[in-house]
């Protein structure tokens, strides 16, 4: 039995975009988190980090 993260596809994908992750199975993403939206200029996610949907300009 092989065991993952919750969402280290979507992590795979960022890291793929060129965000810096330093250790990328210590990261849940959630299941609305938006790869697309995410941005690699400057972005950076650290071991522990948990996280989910981005939000749209209706949220705020």
């Amino acid at each position: 039995m092989e065991l993952k993260p919750r969402g280290c596809d979507k992590v795979l994908r960022m890291v793929n975009k060129g965000v810096q992750v330093p250790n990328p199975p210590s990261l849940h993403a959630g299941d609305d988190c938006s790869v697309e939206q995410a941005s690699a200029t400057g972005a950076a996610l650290y071991p522990g980090c948990q996280f989910g949907g981005f939000l749209n300009e209706t949220d705020y």
